[in-house]
């Protein structure tokens, strides 16, 4: 199994969402309208997602990483393997998602996923992500190869992916994927 670039997994989760959404749209609205409902909608989706690209999947995996996947193996303790990718979901905006990028940090995998929102505008959420360069330097361990995908879903229209701002953090820099509209 080849391992996921944040790029590649960004642009197939897009069509995952896309497809999602045109799916009884109205009711996931609704739920999304609702702050402690985000996750209840999200995480599903993340399970399938995971499936249909061949890997296990644990949720709420040591170290409490809400969605991780995990590639075959002979062991039945999944806890003791490395995170394919790991995936973190927050339903609040900045700074509440600064807490899942230090638990992304501190995990081994080949693949760091946050998902969160932003209510602003692409510039002030732009000054927000600069900051996990600097947050990520400041560690004094880090893993060779990290790669990170940070998706953020604007509260405005979240069901329109086109306009949903993505950065890459990899090789110790910070790149906009695609910014938000």
């Amino acid at each position: 199994m080849e391992r996921f670039q944040p790029k590649q997994f960004w642009e197939l989760l897009k069509v995952k969402l896309d497809s999602w959404w045109k799916s009884d749209a109205e009711k996931k609205t609704e739920y999304f309208n609702h702050i402690s409902q985000r996750t209840c909608l999200i995480l599903p989706l993340l399970i399938d997602f995971g499936r249909e690209n061949n890997y296990h999947i644990e949720m709420e995996a040591f170290p409490h990483i809400d969605v991780g996947y995990y590639s075959e193996h002979t062991s039945k303790e999944w806890a003791n393997w490395s995170f394919e990718v790991a995936i973190e979901h927050e339903n609040q905006t900045y700074p509440n998602w600064c807490d899942e990028c230090s638990k992304l940090i501190g995990i081994n995998a080949g693949l760091k996923v946050l998902i969160s929102y932003y209510s602003e505008t692409f510039e002030e959420l732009f000054k927000e992500i600069e900051e996990f360069p600097l947050v990520y330097q400041s560690r004094k361990f880090h893993q060779t190869g990290d790669n990170y995908l940070f998706v953020f879903i604007p509260l405005a229209c979240f069901n329109e992916t086109g306009k949903y701002s993505i950065f890459e953090f990899s090789n110790k820099e910070l790149q906009i994927v695609q910014q938000g509209k």
